[in-house]
C-alpha cells in the first residue's frame, strides 16, 4: 500500500521485477564477479560488495517506481552475489585442506538455517513494523539489513591479505608446517655434514700424500741398504784379499827366515 511507504504493484508486475533481477544477476556473476575478484582480489570484493548493498538498502525504502526497484534488486543480488562468492573462496584459501570439509560444513549449515530462519523472522519484523509504526516505520527493516552488511564490511577488512595472493598455506596433516627453529637446525646441520664431507675428502688427499712419502723413505732406505752392503761387501772383499797375500807371503817368509 501506497499510504505505509508501498507502490502498490501487482504480482504480475512483481514476478516480472524478480524474473529480470534474476537474470541481471546471472549476468553479473557470469562475467562481473571475475572481473572484479581479479581488479580488487577476494578481500577488497566482499568489503566492496558489502558497501554496495548499505547503499542501496538504505534507498531502496525511497523508491517511487517500478523501474528503480527493478534496477536496485537487480543490484543488490548482484552485490549479494559477489559477497557469497568472496567469503567462500577466502574460506577455501584461508583453510587447509583437511579442515575445509569441516569448515564448509559448518557453513553451510549456518547458511541452511539463515535461509530458513531470515526471511520469516524479516517477515514479521517488516509487519511488526508497519502495524506499530506505519508509514515512518517502513524502512526499519532494510536499514536493519544495512547495518549487518556494514559489519560484514567491517568484517572482510580483518580478513587476511595474503588470501588474495595465495601465499597463505596453512597447516595440512599431510605437510605440516616447519617452524623458523626447525629450518635453522636444518640448515645447521647441512652445514656440519658439508664439512664433514670436505674433512674426508682433505683427508683423503693427505692420506695419499702420506702414502708417497713412505713409499719415498723406503725407496731412500732400500738405497743407503744397498749401499751399505756394498760397502760391507768391498770391504770384506779387500780384507779377504788381504788375508790372501799374508797367506801367500807368509811361507816365503817363513823360508828366508829358515
Amino acid at each position: 500500500s501506497k499510504d505505509v511507504g508501498g507502490l502498490a504493484l501487482g504480482q504480475e508486475v512483481l514476478g516480472t521485477i524478480f524474473a529480470c533481477s534474476a537474470v541481471i544477476a546471472g549476468v553479473f556473476m557470469s562475467v562481473g564477479i571475475k572481473l572484479c575478484t581479479q581488479r580488487f582480489g577476494l578481500r577488497m570484493s566482499a568489503a566492496w560488495g558489502n558497501i554496495v548493498c548499505v547503499g542501496l538498502y538504505v534507498l531502496l525504502p525511497f523508491l517511487t517506481n517500478a523501474w528503480f526497484l527493478l534496477v536496485l534488486h537487480g543490484a543488490i543480488n548482484s552485490a549479494c552475489g559477489l559477497v557469497g562468492v568472496s567469503y567462500i573462496a577466502s574460506i577455501n584459501a584461508a583453510v587447509g585442506k583437511g579442515d575445509r570439509a569441516k569448515v564448509n560444513g559448518v557453513c553451510v549449515t549456518m547458511e541452511s538455517l539463515g535461509k530458513g530462519i531470515g526471511p520469516a523472522s524479516i517477515a514479521i519484523a517488516f509487519a511488526y513494523s508497519l502495524q506499530h509504526w506505519g508509514y515512518a516505520g517502513h524502512g526499519a527493516v532494510f536499514f536493519f539489513m544495512a547495518f549487518l552488511h556494514l559489519l560484514l564490511f567491517a568484517g572482510s577488512l580483518l580478513l587476511p591479505q595474503d588470501i588474495d595472493s595465495g601465499v597463505r598455506k596453512p597447516t595440512d596433516e599431510a605437510s605440516p608446517k616447519k617452524l623458523p627453529q626447525q629450518d635453522e637446525e636444518e640448515d645447521d646441520e647441512d652445514e656440519e655434514d658439508e664439512e664433514e664431507g670436505r674433512g674426508r675428502r682433505g683427508g683423503g688427499g693427505n692420506a695419499g700424500v702420506g702414502a708417497a712419502d713412505v713409499e719415498a723413505g723406503l725407496e731412500k732406505k732400500g738405497d743407503r741398504g744397498a749401499t751399505s752392503s756394498q760397502s760391507s761387501a768391498t770391504a770384506r772383499g779387500d780384507t779377504g784379499a788381504a788375508s790372501a797375500a799374508v797367506m801367500k807371503t807368509g811361507p816365503a817368509a817363513a823360508a828366508a827366515a829358515a
